[in-house]
């Protein structure tokens, strides 16, 4: 009985033995293989990291890119301006002030029509068109662009009733003359033909009616 028991207490340390050594061998390659875990996830870890920061790069060039292009020529008078009023406006002139160093207009652009067609428009409204010209204001949006430093304003003649003689003013001039004049006067009263370039006003000429 001895001999016996003795033998299954020998096999028992022998397979206490074979469990250790097994576990042994079990934890050594996640040890081993730890490092090479890692690697990659600080690899990945700095090219996401690096990856962000070429995207601001490129807004930042778009950024920069953008605002060159809308800036402009060095000699317009008020930077970036929009171009989509470009073209020649019947207006009526509320304002002329002074920004950033520069005449600026405040317009309401209006719809003139002359001739059979001021009849026409005229009794669409219930209207007369005295004169054979007819005035029709549909859309009240109010419109503000600088003066070019070059610009020309054409008037007529202010001293006399009819228009026999006419001058041009420049864009101070004109500032001048709005400024001095009352309410009810000229060049105040008068409605204007606006030429418009690249966002600016590049020519006023009075629009004179009896």
């Amino acid at each position: 009985m001895r001999e016996a028991r003795t033998s299954r207490v020998g096999i028992g340390v022998a397979w206490i033995a074979c469990a250790l050594a097994l576990a042994g061998c079990a934890q050594r390659p996640a040890e081993v293989g730890a490092p090479a875990e890692t690697t990659p996830s600080a690899e990945t870890a700095v090219a996401s990291a690096s990856a962000p920061a070429t995207a601001p790069t490129g807004a930042d060039e778009g950024a920069s890119v953008a605002a060159a292009e809308s800036t402009g020529p060095a000699d317009t008078a008020s930077g970036a301006r929009s171009n989509e009023d470009d073209g020649r406006h019947f207006a009526w002139v509320k304002r002329v002030y002074r920004k950033d160093g520069h005449v600026w207009v405040q317009a309401d652009f209006l719809q003139l029509f002359e001739g059979d067609a001021a009849w026409a428009e005229a009794a669409k409204h219930s209207d007369e068109a005295p004169n054979d010209y007819y005035i029709l204001n549909e859309n009240k949006k109010l419109r503000e662009f600088p003066l070019r430093d070059t610009a020309e304003v054409r008037m007529d003649e202010l001293d006399r009733e009819a228009p026999f003689d006419h001058y041009t003013l420049s864009a101070e001039e004109f500032f001048s003359a709005w400024t001095e004049a009352a309410e009810d006067d000229y060049p105040r009263v008068y409605d204007y033909f606006l030429t418009i370039e690249n966002g600016e006003v590049v020519m006023m000429e009075n629009f004179w009616t009896p």
